[in-house]
């Protein structure tokens, strides 16, 4: 077991099991010498005491074994909210920078001094990067993303320099919102890791509510109805229609001319309610499951509601709040209204039913939503707006995606 454990990568850290090993060698030569003599009784009370010492060994192992396993996790997990931060703090500072170049001219002395801001960032790129690509060495479910995003982001980063350099700032612009972007959807997808990554670890520690209690579930702690999502969703619809007005009629941060520290609150807010809305659609979706349990399925299309959802996320996330987010906030509020009555409805009835035996065709719902979720991916792709286009040609973009829409 030392041998193959120093052969790995990342050696266990296994209890020394020397004087275990030396009795256990000599409880075996015992019982061979004494079955030698013809003594099988003590031979087989050396065995048996053989025998306790190896499974007695075998289990302070596997406590060893699971010790480790629980500091590495939580090593991951202060290693992901710690590169959470820096992943904000780095799209903030790209962000600020963006804004500021925005009404800059190019004679402007100020603005080779931006241009090695923007040399900075791809220094603290490169580190986030080394960090990033040890986290998904260790953490096998993020390493394709991580990969992808680095590549999108170190690719904009170093077009960004170049066309500052070439002192043309709306193409610069536009590739320091595609490394914004790539920032923040790592951070999502990090969040979403270390939420799943705490409610493992707290499932697996003792006394976490995993009993099971008569007649129950076998959950310590009930899940969330439909009514307790569309409260918190009437919260965040609230907090959206405020940001809003904050913002203007364009819809975007930054456009109404505050500065610099505003700016950094208002993107903070809105990180805050990205999250939140994550939160929301997290819990809907383990309602869905719920609710699909045994082919129920009485609390209406919520697949559409979590895809709503997803896209008001990446609204907020790349803060643009406008007259269609707010819409689909009224839709998603008129569907959870109707998900609550029939949760209503359904606890309500108490009578048993048969049924006649019937052909249904069954799909795979995962396998479905996985596909929705691409194909929503590439037309978000498809949509996406280069910041150099007049106010009239983006107009003209945005109505005929509509019409396609429609």
């Amino acid at each position: 077991i030392e041998k193959k454990n120093s052969e790995l990568e990342e050696p266990q850290n296994l209890p020394d099991m020397k004087e275990d090993s030396k009795e256990v060698e000599k409880e075996m030569k015992d019982s061979k010498d004494e079955l030698g003599k013809g003594n099988k009784s003590k031979s087989g009370k050396s065995q048996e005491k053989a025998s306790d010492k190896l499974r007695q060994m075998a289990a302070t192992m596997q406590n060893q074994i699971e010790k480790n396993e629980e500091e590495k996790e939580e090593e991951d997990a202060a290693a992901m909210r710690a590169l959470l931060e820096n992943l904000l703090h780095f799209s903030f500072e790209q962000e600020g920078l963006m804004q500021e170049l925005k009404t800059m001219d190019v004679f402007n002395p100020r603005f080779l001094k931006l241009s090695q801001q923007e040399s900075k960032l791809k220094d603290d790129a490169r580190m986030l990067e080394d960090s990033l690509l040890a986290l998904s060495k260790r953490v096998m479910s993020i390493q394709s993303a991580v990969n992808e995003y680095l590549t999108a982001i170190n690719d904009n980063i170093d077009k960004a320099i170049d066309n500052l350099q070439e002192r043309l700032i709306p193409t610069a612009r536009a590739n320091q919102q595609y490394v914004m972007t790539g920032a923040n959807n790592l951070a999502l997808m990090l969040a979403e890791s270390l939420d799943q990554m705490q409610q493992q670890m707290k499932q697996s520690k003792p006394g976490s509510g995993k009993c099971k209690k008569p007649g129950g579930k076998g959950k310590g702690k009930p899940g969330p109805t439909a009514s307790d999502v569309k409260k918190m969703q009437e919260k965040l619809s609230q907090q959206l229609k405020e940001m809003k007005g904050k913002m203007g009629k364009t819809g975007k941060a930054g456009e109404k001319g505050e500065g610099q520290q505003g700016n950094g609150n208002m993107s903070e807010e809105l990180a805050k309610m990205a999250a939140q809305q994550e939160a929301i659609r997290n819990a809907l979706n383990e309602l869905n499951k719920e609710d699909n349990k045994d082919g129920q399925g009485k609390l209406g299309d919520l697949g559409k509601t979590m895809q709503q959802m997803e896209e008001n996320e990446k609204d907020i996330v790349n803060k643009r709040i406008n007259d269609a987010t707010l819409k689909r906030q009224e839709e998603i509020m008129t569907r959870l209204l109707e998900s609550e009555k029939a949760e209503r409805e359904r606890d309500q009835e108490e009578r048993r039913e048969s049924n006649e035996a019937k052909t249904d065709v069954y799909r795979s719902p995962a396998r479905f939503e996985e596909y929705k979720r691409l194909k929503m991916r590439e037309l978000e792709l498809l949509k996406t707006i280069p910041p150099s286009l007049t106010t009239f040609y983006k107009n003209l973009v945005n109505s005929y995606f509509q019409s396609i829409d429609n």
